[in-house]
Order: structure tokens, then C-alpha cells, then sequence
């Protein structure tokens, strides 16, 4: 069966929207896929609904950013919900989706200070969600960096070839306090959905370095 159960759409940092990524999906002849979208499961039923149209088998999923200061760890957990029950999951994004949107406005007005330049949020939304289509309006996303980035240069206010890494060295990014939710917690109301929480990024393992995937990869799986 060939599956993807890690995607995202542009209800998080995708580019594409949840009936697109179906599309998709059946044109390269996938058989199951997963919308996994950033602290975000405002997609689901559209995901979910196109799927059913698409015949492809789909699974509710999300991605919630989490830490566990105690090991080092500072990344997400993946959730998947196959029983259809994310009530509680649903809830707690909702709860994140507020905290990104304040995060998002706060970043944007360091962004002022810093570049002198007048940016705003409503524009960045607007940049962000581009033309939506049908039966779409007004939806519920969450923001990030990436976003920001992006925004920034299409305003042409860094340069269109700075690399993402580049662009998180800028000063007023060192300001950005973002306290997350805990591993345990995230992993706690996954459960309470009977849902199933996943470490993400088997990559960060091994430092996203490809030779060392291949020899310690072997030694560990």
C-alpha cells in the first residue's frame, strides 16, 4: 500500500489545501494519507471529505509542537487519530492556534522596529492563504516563522535567495520567547482521543546527516 502519513497543507506551513493534497495523492497513486498539519486540525473535514470522493483511505492526524527540557528535546509529536475521536486533540489546537496568532502579530512588530518598514498582519495573512478556493472562507490557520519569512520577501524586504537558516539569524528573532507545551502533556491528550503519538524526524537523530543514517542507522534499527 503506498501511504505518506506526514503531510501538510496550507492550514499550517503547506502549500497546498486539503482537497488539493488529495488531488494530488490519487494522481501520483497513493492508497492512504494522513493530514498532519501543525497544531492545526481546522483541515480535517475538508481532508477527509475529498478523500471519501478521491477513494482514497484517509487518516485524521496533526503535528503539536512540544518540549521535554529534561532530555533536550524541542520538536513535536505526531498524533493519529484512526478511531475518528479527536475531540480533546481538536480543542488543545484551538487553544495553540490563539497563542501562534498572538506569537505571529508580536513577531511582525519586532519586524517594524527592526527594518523601519511598515508590515502588518492582515497582509501576511493575506500573502499566506493567497486565492482561496471553493468553499473555503475565512479559514482557521495557524502562523509560524516560515510564514514571516516568506512575507518578508515578497516584500522584497529580504532578498528572495535568503536561505531559511540565514533568515533565523536576524536580531530580533533572538527576542522570540516561545514556551511550548510538554512532551508528556501533548502525548496525554493524544491518549485521551485513544489516538497514537509518534516521534516525528527520525532524521534528528543522526544530525539530518545521510552518511550517518547509513551506518548508525544500522547499528540502531
Amino acid at each position: 500500500m503506498k501511504t505518506n502519513l506526514h503531510i501538510h497543507s496550507k492550514y499550517s506551513d503547506g502549500s497546498l489545501w486539503p482537497g488539493e493534497i488529495v488531488k494530488r495523492a490519487k494522481d501520483l497513486g497513493l492508497d492512504q494519507i494522513a493530514l498532519t498539519d501543525h497544531d492545526c486540525m481546522e483541515g480535517v473535514e475538508q481532508f477527509l471529505n475529498s478523500a471519501i470522493r478521491a477513494g482514497i483511505r484517509a487518516i485524521v492526524g496533526v503535528e503539536i509542537d512540544c518540549a521535554a527540557a529534561e532530555i533536550n528535546y524541542n520538536s513535536e509529536v505526531l498524533g493519529y487519530f484512526p478511531n475518528g475521536n479527536y475531540t480533546h486533540t481538536r480543542e488543545f489546537c484551538l487553544k495553540r492556534i490563539q497563542h501562534r496568532e498572538k506569537r505571529i502579530k508580536n513577531l511582525i512588530s519586532m519586524a517594524v522596529q527592526f527594518f523601519r518598514l511598515d508590515l502588518s498582519f492582515e497582509e501576511l495573512k493575506d500573502h499566506k492563504l493567497g486565492v482561496l478556493p471553493p468553499g473555503i472562507k475565512d479559514p482557521i490557520v495557524t502562523y509560524s516563522k516560515p510564514d514571516l519569512f516568506e512575507y518578508l520577501k515578497y516584500k522584497e524586504v529580504i532578498s528572495p535567495n535568503t536561505g531559511y537558516g540565514d533568515f533565523k539569524k536576524l536580531l530580533f528573532l533572538h527576542r522570540d520567547k516561545d514556551p511550548k507545551p510538554s512532551v508528556r502533556e501533548v502525548i496525554d491528550i493524544i491518549l485521551r482521543d485513544v489516538g497514537i503519538p509518534v516521534l516525528p524526524h527520525p532524521g534528528l537523530i543522526f544530525d539530518r546527516d545521510v552518511n550517518k543514517m547509513k551506518t548508525r542507522g544500522k547499528e540502531i534499527f
